[in-house]
């Protein structure tokens, strides 16, 4: 059975709506679920969130420590979000946080050896898996990212 095809049949037997929009939602929502339970498994395996990976990846990307302020501002989080991811990385030996040197008030965040190895281990698989994508090329990737910006505010 095809589970959209079927929502599909359903939505048209309520009433629900513009059947065309509810179908797209509701493919776009089981497809997320689909790609973040295979996505999810993998990075378990390293004792991470996909979360916490993007947090990861940013330390590795800069040579320096960063503040809490900038890793929300470079994943779009609220502070207060990124302070607690960085707390649950801190307590995995990931990251390390390291006082400013210009502002002892400033604590910054830096990748530890361990969190760099698990970072490239992580990466490693999530390419395997294709980001939970198995069967799409590229330029079905890159149309999907096309028609799902006006969501994201893109």
């Amino acid at each position: 059975m095809d589970p959209i095809a079927e929502g599909r049949r359903n939505w048209i037997a309520h009433d629900c709506g513009p059947v065309d929009q509810v179908t797209a939602a509701t493919a776009l929502t089981r497809g997320q679920q689909l790609a973040s339970r295979r996505t999810a498994a993998l990075l378990a395996e390293h004792g991470l969130t996909f979360a916490q990976l993007e947090v990861l990846v940013v330390l590795a990307d800069h040579d320096s420590p960063l503040g809490i302020g900038q890793l929300g501002d470079a994943l779009h989080l609220h502070p207060t979000t990124a302070a607690r991811t960085v707390a649950r990385l801190e307590r995995a030996d990931f990251v390390e946080r390291v006082p400013d040197a210009d502002d002892r008030r400033v604590t910054r965040v830096q990748l530890r050896p361990l969190g760099l190895a698990v970072t490239r281990a992580a990466l490693r698989g999530l390419r395997k898996v294709r980001y939970g994508l198995d069967g799409w090329d590229v330029p079905e990737a890159r149309r999907f990212t096309t028609l799902v910006a006006p969501l994201l505010g893109a």
